[in-house]
């Protein structure tokens, strides 16, 4: 089932969590198909993450590197790749832990890299590690040259998991959401650092995102934060937050403002529906709709975005895909805009 989607110009990418050649076969698979705007998928290539749990990927500025992360393998995978031509792994970087960390429900016993993102220059890569509460940076020359220049803590039970780049005035920032205190952290991104290992990323703040100035909530597996994503004029971030209990009709996407970097909390619109695992704007300058994947419920919700406010409408368009799933092995994983970008 694919459990992550990108797509590049008329190219749409996808991954598996295992199963790759079948049944037996414990490795993801990436798969790369043609995407026209109007028409049916037509499948180029396709290549084994070389790990368990592929979970998500990203591709290179320049479109030539592929990050998978396998979340099961406690590894991430570097794939060359060209006009949807994905080869198999050129690079595989492997991660432990010293000890389980206080995460609840197992989340926290093995190393667990949820997301390998590339900044925006191109010149290096992140990892997300929710298992061992740590940011792993690596220089990215090319998909066969890269090298680990930093190894970042986080508190405890933070649980680090989806990352985005974005600049104001002349600093990048990255904008990191940690699933298990339900946080988001807000970095500098200097590369021009000689020792990346203190300089490459530095913390300005920390915000929850699920409601203003709430500390961060124990690794406890009730609430768990999952995308993040900010509007194309960059005055907004929106990030989508999962409440196990079903007692709680539906889950939020938290809305926050953003001026010259700096987050400060708006308010919640409702998903809908249950365990909102990923979300997407629609394209073009004003990002008028918001797509969101609640996974458990098995519903794909659109909703008008107010682009002067930032808020959400109620829901113009619904999609249901089956009967209630808490298993999360049905329901959908993932929702992006089709059409041209």
């Amino acid at each position: 089932m694919p459990g992550w989607l990108v797509r590049r110009d008329q190219i749409l990418y996808s991954i598996s969590r295992s199963n790759f050649t079948g049944p037996s076969d414990p490795n993801g698979g990436l798969f790369a198909f043609e995407a026209p705007a109007n028409g049916p998928l037509k499948q180029i290539s396709n290549a084994t993450t070389g790990g368990l749990g592929g979970v998500a990927f990203d591709i290179s500025p320049d479109g030539k590197s592929l990050a998978s992360a396998n979340i099961d393998g406690s590894s991430v995978s570097i794939h060359p790749v060209s006009k949807g031509y994905i080869s198999f792994p050129s690079l595989i970087f492997h991660y432990t832990i010293p000890h389980p960390g206080p995460g609840a429900n197992g989340s926290q016993v093995t190393a667990n890299p949820h997301e390998a993102v590339f900044t925006p220059s191109g010149k290096h890569m992140v990892v997300c590690d929710r298992g061992s509460d740590r940011i792993y940076a690596y220089r990215h020359n090319s998909a066969y040259d890269m090298a680990q220049v930093a190894n970042i803590s986080v508190e405890a039970g933070t649980g680090p998991r989806h990352a985005i780049f974005r600049q104001y005035g002349d600093k990048t920032f990255m904008y990191m959401v940690s699933e298990l205190d339900n946080s988001v952290r807000t970095y500098v991104l200097d590369e021009s650092c000689e020792d990346c290992q203190s300089q490459l990323l530095i913390l300005q703040e920390r915000r929850s995102t699920i409601g203003p100035d709430v500390p961060r909530t124990p690794p406890n597996n009730t609430n768990l934060a999952s995308e993040l994503e900010i509007s194309a004029d960059g005055r907004f971030m929106y990030i989508s937050n999962r409440n196990v209990q079903f007692s709680v009709p539906s889950d939020t996407v938290a809305v926050f403002g953003i001026d010259n970097g700096k987050l400060e909390w708006l308010g919640e619109n409702k998903t809908y529906g249950k365990i909102p695992r990923h979300f997407s704007l629609s394209p073009g300058p004003e990002n008028d709709y918001l797509a969101v994947a609640n996974e458990v419920t098995q519903n794909i919700e659109i909703m008008k975005r107010d682009h002067h406010t930032g808020f959400l409408g109620v829901p113009l368009g619904q999609v249901t895909l089956g009967l209630l799933d808490v298993s999360t092995t049905k329901g959908p994983a993932a929702v992006i805009w089709g059409g041209e970008e």
